[in-house]
């Protein structure tokens, strides 16, 4: 059994949304300012400023509970059959403020 068959994918595919809610449940007042967004049939682009509050202290971010991280996020997404097939992004982010809760 091949690693790319429709088992794999299916398992995959929940393993990534698995780890898209657990992200998210470590934000609060998520906000975005778009910059560029485009799409052709095989591309997607994407460009934003993301900013958010850390609300857990077991994160991503190597940032503590109460941070404010601003981060600019470009993704491009190549398209097939109108699906994601591959996914590139590009991340820099900060912190710009710092209320610790401990």
């Amino acid at each position: 059994m091949g690693s790319t068959g429709p088992s794999f994918q299916s398992q995959w595919k929940k393993q990534v949304a698995a780890h898209y809610r657990a992200l998210f449940a470590t934000l609060k007042d998520v906000s975005a300012e778009l910059f560029t967004q485009f799409a052709t049939e095989d591309y997607v682009f994407d460009d934003r400023l993301m900013q958010f509050t850390i609300i857990t202290s077991e994160n991503i971010w190597s940032a503590q509970m109460g941070d404010t991280i601003k981060q600019r996020l470009v993704h491009l997404f190549e398209m097939r059959d109108g699906k994601i097939s591959k996914e590139t992004a590009y991340e820099l982010w900060e912190i710009v403020k710092n209320n610790h809760v401990y």
